[in-house]
């Protein structure tokens, strides 16, 4: 079955669109301490952005699906950079898209917790290697998230490269500019609150 055409301009705006998604709501997360609705959304929506990312660049497509080599033909996940852990992509399946018996038995065993950043600098590593790998699809990339997020590909790059341990203090995690810094080691992790007997 032959695939219908897509406009390759809209496809990058898509991705940048996840990129800029991917980068900011873990900090939106951060910053709603306190508000469980709004944080769990928030959580909810990184998490289908998360899956979705990791399926564009590591799964094979189906239907109507793009794949990144219909962008750039030339173009593969380089050796070495991964996605997410299939355990991992289970998990959100079973917390996410699916009310099962699996999803009970992870949160019984305390499998409910969230690392964000760590989820997200796999995948933005990736996307960040495609958009660089192209100089038209970055600068398109760049436009987008510029007048979407006021957000660059510098910026995404500074995300996913740990900084020096002489220059931040142990457990500390690179930050989005005009984002608050959390230092912990464990910033972004989602926790349930316990259910009352």
């Amino acid at each position: 079955m032959q695939k219908p055409p897509f406009d390759v301009n809209e496809a990058l705006k898509a991705i940048a669109y996840e990129i800029g998604m991917l980068a900011n709501l873990p900090c939106l997360y951060d910053q709603l301490q306190g508000n469980d609705v709004n944080q769990h959304a928030v959580l909810e929506a990184f998490l289908i952005h998360a899956r979705l990312v990791h399926d564009f660049f590591f799964t094979t497509p189906i239907e109507d699906d793009i794949a990144p080599r219909e962008i750039l033909p030339n173009w593969s996940v380089p050796t070495g950079l991964t996605g997410l852990a299939q355990a991992e992509i289970k998990r959100i399946n079973k917390m996410l898209a699916h009310f099962t018996r699996g999803r009970l038995q992870l949160m019984q065993k305390g499998q409910g917790q969230w690392n964000l950043p760590a989820l997200r600098r796999p995948l933005l590593t990736v996307a960040y290697n495609f958009c660089t790998s192209d100089t038209n699809v970055q600068g398109l990339v760049e436009s987008e998230l510029s007048s979407r997020f006021d957000l660059s590909l510098t910026q995404i790059k500074n995300t996913i490269t740990p900084t020096p341990p002489a220059q931040a203090p142990r457990g500390a995690i690179t930050s989005l500019p005009q984002q608050p810094v959390d230092n912990s080691a464990t910033a972004s992790t989602y926790r349930p609150k316990q259910q009352q007997p």
